[in-house]
């Protein structure tokens, strides 16, 4: 240890062959490391049948919107690589029937990405956009 760093204290010396005696010496007994091993593996098991559920809401997601898309064709396509077919599906049920926006714009407002001006006679502050939307429709929208 000198040799690669000459400047080390003793103290650090003692204090790292300490370490390194009682991490020896402190060794687990077989029992706990079975138990150990046994939560690790019912954590596995959990999180492989999360993953499990969400596979399979997707897919029920992606199914309501083929029945949607059938009922209206208004709902536009996904399109690769740019909005998948569980974004376009999330997003609908944020914003329900899109039909119900007679404009673009009054869709971006209930999203909470319109523009809030702030100008006060010769005062032109700076624009910003409000995010005073939907939550979750911010989230699926970015």
């Amino acid at each position: 240890m000198k040799a690669a760093v000459p400047r080390i204290r003793k103290k650090t010396l003692e204090r790292l062959w300490n370490d390194a005696q009682s991490s020896v010496l402190n060794e687990m007994p077989a029992c706990y490391i079975d138990k150990l091993e046994q939560h690790l593996y019912w954590l596995m098991e959990d999180f492989l049948r999360q993953e499990k559920r969400k596979e399979k809401i997707v897919t029920e997601m992606k199914e309501i919107l083929a029945r949607l898309r059938e009922k209206d064709p208004d709902i536009p396509p996904s399109t690769p690589h740019v909005v998948s077919d569980k974004n376009m599906a999330r997003f609908i049920a944020e914003t329900g029937p899109l039909g119900d926006f007679n404009h673009w714009r009054k869709l971006m407002r209930y999203g909470g990405l319109n523009i809030r001006m702030r100008q006060s006679g010769k005062f032109m502050g700076q624009n910003k956009i409000t995010k005073k939307g939907r939550p979750l429709l911010w989230k699926v929208l970015h």
